[in-house]
């Protein structure tokens, strides 16, 4: 029973120490992101609107508070969103289009 012991406790540290390295590397993606952005469509918002970090956040949370329960399939719901995102980019050159279906892409919220 000891000898099994043993062999079963090698055997283990050996499968763990295999996988110990390829835990430790963290790729470069995630650590170009703040820590302020929490929520995958927060970071492909980022990574879409210039990086700006406060904007990202501004839409996600015109978002959460603008859509309803299957807004994606409801026309005027979707509006609802539309206009809230319309708002928050005022005065840039982003393409409402396209923040639209980045956002619909990303359920979290």
């Amino acid at each position: 029973y000891k000898l099994f012991q043993d062999t079963a406790l090698a055997d283990h540290c050996a499968i763990v120490t295999s996988y110990v390295p390829a835990a430790g590397k963290v790729s470069k993606e995630d650590t170009d992101q703040p820590t302020s952005l929490t929520t995958p469509r927060q970071k492909s918002l980022h990574d879409n609107l210039s990086e700006d970090e406060q904007l990202a956040i501004n839409v996600e949370d015109a978002v959460r508070y603008n859509a309803r329960d299957g807004w994606k399939d409801h026309q005027l719901k979707e509006r609802a969103v539309e206009r809230a995102l319309k708002k928050e980019l005022e005065g840039t050159d982003y393409d409402l289009a396209k923040i639209m279906t980045i956002v619909k892409a990303n359920e979290d919220g």
